[in-house]
């Protein structure tokens, strides 16, 4: 595995494991990072037993599926170029 990819699986981990243990997180900014792309591991939210997040706001200019699909209570979708 290149260290590109690695970075890349290794920060979706820890923003998976981040969301899980910060459950009464409802607003989160990600910055975007062109070098590569950023979303949760479906796996890791799996294996931590997380069906949803709470989320109420999230501000990035990633497109983040998994995310997104794991936030039903989503209210606020912005970009972090608004701020």
């Amino acid at each position: 595995m290149r260290s590109r990819d690695f970075v890349a699986t290794a920060a979706g981990q820890l923003l998976s494991i981040l969301v899980s243990i910060l459950p009464n997180l409802d607003h989160i900014g990600i910055e975007e990072d062109r070098r590569w792309q950023l979303d949760v591991s479906p796996v890791t939210l799996g294996v931590l037993g997380i069906k949803s997040i709470p989320l109420k706001v999230l501000e990035t200019d990633y497109s983040l599926p998994n995310l997104l699909a794991r936030t039903p209570e989503l209210e606020i979708l912005g970009s972090m170029e608004e701020r």
